[in-house]
């Protein structure tokens, strides 16, 4: 039976990689990890004048403890640095609908199912509102940097043979 859920888990996320390799081609991976430990993933992709969120999950055990909280300062910490918005599809019934809302995120756009979010830095900010410094570097290049809360991100294409590594 597990071996069937693994399986499973893994078609899964090839499924939804390719999909989102296939409609953002430059995004860039991250395994989020605790103390070693795969704890949640991002992709995050930069366009024009934003840095777009195209998926940010943790493990169910993970959640409610302010990691979210964390990566999302870390990807607002890079859009400050860059002079550029945040912006993401979330699902109007997700729960994660008042983290955005308690970080300065406002619906721009309707999407019946998602609202399209939108986070833009008050002139001259270094931080997002009310977020401790993380270090700034998602999305930059590095292999690997601490995002903050005992958090690390791995970049990379390498994990993305290995879902079972996200999906324990």
């Amino acid at each position: 039976m597990k071996e069937q859920r693994d399986h499973f888990l893994a078609m899964q996320f090839e499924a939804q990689h390719a999909h989102y390799m296939r409609h953002y081609g430059k995004a860039a991976f991250w395994l989020i990890e605790r103390s070693k430990e795969p704890v949640g993933r991002l992709y995050l992709d930069e366009w024009e004048n934003e840095l777009r969120l195209i998926d940010i999950a943790l493990m169910p055990e993970h959640r409610g403890r302010g990691l979210g909280g964390a990566m999302l300062a870390d990807v607002m910490s890079a859009a400050v640095s860059r002079g550029k918005a945040v912006r993401a599809h979330v699902e109007k019934s997700n729960p994660a609908q008042h983290l955005y809302a308690r970080l300065g995120y406002r619906v721009i756009e309707d999407k019946q199912v998602y609202d399209l979010l939108e986070w833009y830095s008050k002139a001259g900010a270094e931080q997002p509102d009310g977020m401790p410094p993380g270090a700034v570097g998602l999305a930059l290049g590095a292999r690997k940097v601490a995002v903050g809360r005992g958090l690390s991100a791995v970049f990379g294409p390498q994990m993305v043979s290995g879902p079972r590594k996200i999906l324990r």
